[in-house]
């Protein structure tokens, strides 16, 4: 019974370490996407702004000129 109560403090002792090993990954990552969000909104608010407002009207576009091109000027 002894053995079996260690084996299982070790097994523990563990999955403590390996939630501890992932919290910190998970803290790591966490302030790697908030430093990128950052740049992200000072470099490119227009796309930050676009993703976060899907459904937003888009800005018009201004209209191309229409070339327009007939038989005769073509001939001349």
């Amino acid at each position: 019974m002894h053995m079996m109560i260690n084996s299982m403090k070790r097994r523990n002792e563990a999955l403590q370490n390996e939630c501890d090993t992932l919290a910190q990954g998970f803290d790591t990552i966490s302030a790697q996407l908030t430093e990128a969000y950052a740049l992200l909104q000072k470099y490119e608010p227009d796309y930050v702004d676009r993703k976060l407002n899907p459904n937003r009207p888009e800005a018009p576009v201004a209209a191309e000129p229409v070339v327009e091109e007939t038989a005769e000027k073509t001939i001349n």
